[in-house]
């Protein structure tokens, strides 16, 4: 059986917790964003997941009672993996994927099972971004026009995943950037790790008038009250993949800057995987499970009311 429990579930030869709320069984995490995290010390993830997320103990695989379970890229953030289990049955849950390369992943990888899990969070239709790199070189051109008539720049993105992209590529236009010290922490795992982002100042250690600020999203308004006092006018914008919806009035620029897949991506995936049953889950399950459905595809969102294998 697979549902909506502790996490999703997976019942067949062995109980699995995939992205589990609570210590119990087999635990797997796909990756360290905090929605996929519970009170899980303990589990089955990458050694990168397992460092962002403070685990205390992790394996990168594991097999157990005819049960194999394996771990493949995401594309996500630094250590995101998809889950393959294989007992008998052939089953991968994507967690959180993109398919683009980026600055730190060449994308994921589609797996060919007989059920797929895979997530929505960009499942409608209309939610399709730009090329990625159209993407990078606007973010690249209103940076370099705000500093060029003396501005601040701050732009804000989530702490783990984003701003570290961020940081690599105001690094590549030749600036370091200041960051907060959640975003420094984060930033200083992916360096340890082997990851090239380049350089950064923690917010409180700057010296002269640094140009550009990364910052989380929530805090873009009061960044740019703080930095407004030095008497130079200060630009703002937001990077992620909700700017193709929404219109984020508070700031004077959106990019459609995504660690997500979007739309196309997903059914692309669906399709190409060739699974004989796909289980939507993770935001617009129901809308893109029935857009799957119009393509011929065997599609059902995954709820709390057990599925059988």
């Amino acid at each position: 059986m697979i549902y909506l429990g502790n996490g999703i579930e997976y019942v067949g030869k062995a109980r699995i917790y995939l992205d589990g709320k609570r210590e119990e069984g087999v635990n797997v995490i796909s990756h360290a964003h905090r929605d996929h995290l519970g009170n899980v010390k303990r589990a089955i993830a990458s050694k990168e997941t397992a460092i962002l997320a403070g685990l205390e103990g992790y394996k990168e695989g594991l097999c157990i009672d005819d049960t194999e379970i394996k771990l493949h890229d995401a594309g996500h953030i630094l250590g995101s993996r998809q889950v393959e289990v294989l007992d008998g049955n052939n089953v991968v849950y994507t967690g959180d994927i993109r398919l683009r390369e980026s600055f730190f992943s060449k994308g994921a990888e589609i797996l060919n099972p007989d059920i797929l899990i895979i997530e929505s969070t960009f499942g409608l239709p209309n939610l399709v971004f730009p090329p990625q790199d159209e993407v990078i070189s606007s973010i690249e051109r209103w940076i370099k026009a705000n500093l060029s008539i003396g501005r601040h720049v701050v732009i804000g993105g989530y702490e783990l995943g984003k701003s570290q992209e961020l940081t690599r590529l105001v690094n590549d236009m030749g600036e370091v950037p200041v960051v907060t010290k959640e975003i420094s922490k984060y930033n200083q795992i992916y360096s340890d790790l082997g990851v090239k982002i380049g350089e950064w100042i923690t917010a409180g250690e700057q010296g002269d008038d640094p140009n550009v600020f990364i910052v989380p999203m929530r805090m873009v308004r009061k960044a740019r009250a703080a930095l407004s006092v030095s008497g130079r006018d200060v630009a703002t914008a937001v990077a992620t993949g909700w700017a193709v919806a929404y219109p984020f009035k508070a700031v004077d620029k959106a990019f459609p800057l995504s660690d997500h897949a979007d739309f196309n991506e997903l059914v692309r995936y669906a399709k190409e995987s060739e699974a004989k049953r796909i289980l939507v889950t993770h935001g617009y399950q129901k809308e893109l499970a029935r857009w799957l459905r119009k393509l011929g595809l065997n599609a059902q969102p995954l709820n709390k009311k057990p599925k059988t294998i």
